[in-house]
């Protein structure tokens, strides 16, 4: 008698250990199913920035940018460019070289040393108004128009109207400049 009652809680305790095995292995797939489905949500969360400069809200996240973050962020690096006065030539041009891509840093900062040299030699200081810009999120470029007005000390120069064209990378939620030049125009 006591064997046989032996025999089927052996039975009993099998199937329950079956049962539970089956239930964790489920469990284990769910969790790793989780995790793929949050690491996948994680790069495409985006994030509403509103920081106390910028005029517009816009979003991010770690694959691409909307055209209001790329609109704000070409203005700020145009203005920290083109605004200058050889009081304020170095630090906005240090600022600027936080954001170019590694590539192509040691051309870009090459050129702002000596545009630096040129403008605190000259006593050059510069303006530029926004008229118009052109977005374009997809490649990451953005060209911007409007009117440049440059002084030697007190003495008015010129104002000119310009073009000037960024290009970008994204990389890991940053917005790096590739390029920023001068569109010069054939007349």
């Amino acid at each position: 008698m006591k064997f046989s009652a032996f025999q089927r809680d052996l039975k009993t305790a099998a199937k329950a250990q079956v049962i539970l095995s089956l239930l964790c292995a489920v469990l284990i797939l769910s969790n790793l199913f989780l995790v793929i489905f949050a690491i996948h949500q994680s790069k495409k969360a985006w994030v509403l920035v509103v920081p106390p400069v910028m005029s517009v809200p816009f979003k991010i996240n770690q694959l691409e940018v909307d055209s209001n973050y790329l609109q704000e962020m070409s203005l700020f690096f145009l203005s920290e460019r083109l605004n200058v006065s050889p009081e304020t030539v170095s630090q906005n041009h240090s600022l600027l070289l936080k954001f170019i891509a590694p590539d192509y840093y040691s051309d870009i900062e090459n050129a702002l040393k000596k545009e630096e040299k040129s403008i605190q030699a000259g006593k050059i200081s510069s303006a530029f108004f926004v008229k118009k810009i052109n977005l374009s999120p997809e490649s990451l470029s953005a060209s911007v128009e409007g009117s440049l007005s440059v002084w030697s000390g007190h003495q008015f120069i010129s104002e000119e109207p310009k073009s000037y064209t960024f290009q970008y990378i994204y990389e890991n939620g940053r917005l790096l400049i590739k390029t920023f030049s001068e569109n010069v125009n054939e007349k």
